[in-house]
Order: C-alpha cells, then structure tokens, then sequence
C-alpha cells in the first residue's frame, strides 16, 4: 500500500481526533484510578498492558457508536478501522514515537503499510501516548503514519486542538499546506510544525 498522506488523513479522520484523544487520554485516566499499592507493583510492561486494554475496551465502545468505525482483532492485534481506510493501532510511544514492543512479522507488514489479512483497510497508522519522565502522567498523545522503521508523519493531538509534526525523512523539503487563515507555522530542528483548526461546526 502506498503511503498516507497527512492532509488526506486529515480530511478522513477530521471528526474522530477528539475520539483518538478521548480513547488514549481516558484509557490512562482508567489506569491511575488504580490504588497506588497496586500500581507501584506494576511493572512497565505490566502497566503498558493495562493502559493498552483499557485504550482497546474504549475503542470497542466508540466503535459500538459510531458508524463506520469497528475494531477488529487480527490474531491478538486489535486495530481500530475507519471506514475500509485506515486501521489504526494503540499503542505506548517512546520519546522517539517508536514502540518497543516485541516485533512480530505481522507488525512488521502493518508498520511496512501491508493490507493484513481480513482487514479492510488502505492505510494502516498508529495512535498511542509518550509517559513524562517519571512516568506518572501523559506527556503526550499522537497520530503516527508509520513507513518500515521510520515515520513518515506525525500529529500531536490536545484536548483542545491537533499540533502536525512532519519528519524530513527523506532528506527534502516539505512545504507545509496552510489552509486556514492565520494557521501558525514554526521550524524545529528537522521538522516543521503546523497548528490545525478544528472545524468545530
């Protein structure tokens, strides 16, 4: 499959960020709901386990609501589907948007953008949350386009708004689209960084 791009993603998925944010936001708030004599137990994968559970049971609950979106397990991989076009899977993010997890071939084709077996679904993409340092709060929630090892792009989403962060993977320049009148635009090291309007309406 060929890769997604971010304004297309945009356009697709405009009215369900608020959902990414509620299912990876809540699923942490469902986690520290946990008596702290239980949590500090946990070990991280332990803790990773339980947030991703939680993330997959609000995702199931949205999906129950929402038509066109369903969750499909593909052999213990749990994917959010969008309409046939994008599946989405949930996941903990290191501070370089990487999961650590055990690689599996079948993560590899879903990472490789390869259509899995069973699963309807053009663009295959990541959603998942970065820990602050000393892992006892959120310190982010993004939308990843992964491309093999790397990352094609990147959105930062907020309770109040969606921040794109697009990587110079390939050594060119990618000019920023800016739609919407008086968008935001800043340059930090290799990537630029894009403030999105919610169309609200």
């Amino acid at each position: 499959m060929a890769l997604m791009e971010q304004q297309e993603a945009i356009t697709l998925l405009d009215g369900h960020f608020a959902a990414f944010y509620g299912v990876v936001e809540g699923a942490w708030q469902d986690y520290i709901t946990y008596p702290i004599d239980k949590r500090i137990v946990h070990s991280v994968r332990s803790r990773a386990s339980l947030v991703h559970d939680h993330m997959i049971d609000r995702a199931t609950k949205y999906a129950a609501i929402e038509n066109g979106v369903e969750v499909v397990n593909v052999s213990g991989l749990y994917l959010f589907v969008f309409g046939g076009k994008v599946a989405i899977r949930l996941k903990k993010f290191d501070h370089e948007l990487k999961t650590r997890n055990q690689r599996t071939g079948q993560v590899d084709k879903f990472k490789a953008q390869e259509q899995l077996p069973g699963v309807e679904a053009a663009h295959n993409l990541e959603a998942g949350y970065i820990l602050s340092a000393d892992a006892q709060s959120l310190a982010a929630v993004h939308l990843v386009c992964p491309s093999g090892t790397g990352i094609y792009w990147d959105i930062l989403l907020t309770a109040q708004l969606q921040t794109s962060v697009i990587e110079d993977l390939f050594a060119k320049k990618i000019e920023p689209h800016v739609a919407d009148e008086g968008a935001k635009i800043k340059r930090r090291d290799s990537a630029k960084i894009v403030q999105i309007k919610r169309n609200d309406s």
